[in-house]
């Protein structure tokens, strides 16, 4: 490729048909890049629509499935942060609608987001799907109260545009402190502002520049929806980067969050922690 690289991440091999896949977003479009692949040469998945030009890539990820088996299965959404390159601006979060003739089918999921991700609770689902999102936001009427808010995605059975769904759950919760931590200085920048992450029925929400952490865990049943905190935490420092896994053992099932802090003295320097939270207890 000969284009300006404006960003590039690791995909879960699941992204496409099982294989080493990296993503790189240029001012083209998607491409998915297979370096052990017969073909290595970079794919389009999707193309830049008139919104997304000039817009800075913050994050992305990809979620959903094709259903099809073994080496030909895909995600089929992808969700991106964008901002512009003020800092400051608010995040904007876009879902792209992903294809083998590299399409430009988006979706607007909100001009002002704090973060974003997409959720996938049932693991078990083997047939074509598309992932739920979630979205966290600064309430409008408090900016000390902030929402979380997760959404079908679904594909308009006229137009087979992409629409956002029905709320299907949610919450609010206060903000600890009004005080934000010491803040390195970083090549990507600062946003987004707070980190979600998924696994399962989990989902972890990370304030970071709070570095306070919640933990929610979302119960389907045919009765009614729930999407409760299970725990709650203070890491008291800035959060750099962060992760999530899924841990089990004979007796609990939870998550590890894996994080990485900013020093409060010497903002160069940082440590790895490891919180692992299940339904019954964190450490």
């Amino acid at each position: 490729m000969t284009t300006k690289l404006n960003f590039w991440r690791y995909l879960s091999p699941s992204a496409h048909g099982g294989t080493l896949v990296f993503m790189l977003i240029t001012p083209a479009g998607g491409f998915h890049w297979m370096p052990l692949d017969s073909s290595p040469r970079p794919r389009q998945i999707w193309k830049r629509g008139k919104e997304l030009q000039g817009k800075k890539i913050v994050s992305y990820e990809e979620g959903g499935s094709n259903g099809l088996p073994g080496s030909g299965c895909r995600t089929t959404i992808a969700l991106t942060l964008t901002s512009s390159a003020t800092s400051g601006d608010p995040v904007e979060a876009w879902c792209i609608a992903i294809n083998s003739g590299g399409g430009s089918e988006q979706l607007c999921l909100s001009t002002g987001v704090l973060g974003a991700a997409l959720f996938n609770p049932y693991s078990s689902i083997a047939e074509e799907f598309d992932p739920m999102v979630i979205t966290i936001t600064e309430d409008k009427a408090d900016e000390n109260s902030v929402n979380i808010d997760v959404s079908g995605l679904l594909k308009n059975p006229i137009s087979g545009c992409l629409e956002k769904g029905e709320r299907i759950a949610g919450a609010s919760f206060l903000r600890k402190s009004k005080t934000t931590l010491p803040q390195p200085t970083m090549a990507m920048g600062i946003a987004p502002s707070a980190f979600v992450l998924c696994c399962e029925q989990f989902v972890a929400v990370i304030l970071r520049n709070e570095g306070s952490l919640i933990v929610y865990k979302f119960d389907d049943n045919k009765s009614s929806t729930n999407f409760n905190v299970i725990q709650q935490k203070k890491l008291d420092r800035y959060v750099v980067d962060a992760s999530i896994r899924l841990r089990e053992d004979d007796t609990c099932r939870g998550i590890d969050i894996i994080a990485l802090l900013c020093d409060r003295e010497n903002l160069k320097d940082g440590r790895i922690v490891t919180v692992s939270i299940s339904d019954n207890y964190s450490s």
